[in-house]
């Protein structure tokens, strides 16, 4: 009987093969018996198998007394690191869909992106526990604090935009690995050439088209920074880090290499 178990939980995950000689050609092996031992021909001296070995569809195969076979050796391939590296990988490209942030004394927290009907923003701190904010009444997790807009060093929402078949797209987040988009643009012919998805958009009326596209298939991938307030009476320049002498929204574009 087999038992599903999440990966997470295996302390080791993999497939074996062997792999054998006759004749100083390599064999996969593919069945072994007491006697014997089968195998697919993995070299590329097509004379030799015609000559020895047995036609399959694709490729050639034998079966050999054990005493003729040399070299018998076992392959394992690991299952669960790739795994870990695409859980990795995922995480890394989850910051393509929009976030918003802010800086307190120096540490950035992922933060609303509105203040409440106090003024207050919420930052979420995690273990840490800020003396000088408010803790979040609504939160029982008592992982979120509340901050007035003078004591954050900045406030700001990032989101990536790409383009795909030329198209442009605002990244929403990603899907099993593929970033997924709203298309921007305005062709309708555009969304029904690629066969776009449709999707309701947010406000629940108005129809938006979207893409799960192969990170290898994305151009022009940037992030881009806007500025949500004036900290202490003039906003930060992400560029540079200083204030800027008068309050405005700014953005920051940043191209950045594909994952």
């Amino acid at each position: 009987m087999a038992y599903p178990v999440a990966p997470e939980r295996l302390e080791a995950w993999y497939a074996v093969k062997w792999t054998f000689r006759w004749r100083g050609e390599l064999f996969k092996c593919t069945r072994a018996t007491t006697a014997t031992y089968s195998g697919d021909y993995l070299d590329s001296d097509e004379h030799f198998a015609k000559e020895h070995l047995k036609r399959r569809v694709i490729g050639y195969r034998g079966v050999f007394p054990r005493d003729e076979v040399t070299e018998l050796e076992q392959h394992r391939k690991d299952l669960l690191q790739p795994r870990h590296a695409l859980v990795r990988r995922l995480a890394e490209v989850d910051h393509f869909r929009p976030r918003t942030y802010a800086v307190h004394r120096g540490r950035t927290y992922p933060a609303a992106d509105e203040a409440d009907a106090s003024g207050l923003i919420a930052l979420t701190t995690g273990d840490d526990r800020p003396e000088d904010l408010i803790a979040d009444p609504r939160d029982p997790s008592g992982e979120r604090f509340l901050a007035a807009p003078e004591q954050l060093d900045a406030w700001y929402l990032t989101h990536w935009t790409f383009r795909w078949k030329g198209g442009p797209f605002d990244a929403v987040g990603t899907v099993d690995g593929r970033i997924k988009g709203v298309y921007t643009g305005g062709s309708w012919g555009f969304a029904d050439s690629f066969q776009l998805d449709p999707e309701t958009g947010p406000d629940g009326v108005h129809t938006q088209y979207t893409v799960q596209a192969g990170l290898k298939g994305v151009t022009d991938l940037e992030q881009h920074r806007t500025v949500l307030m004036a900290v202490a009476g003039a906003p930060l320049d992400l560029q540079t880090g200083a204030r800027v002498s008068h309050p405005h929204h700014a953005i920051v574009s940043a191209g950045v290499p594909r994952p």
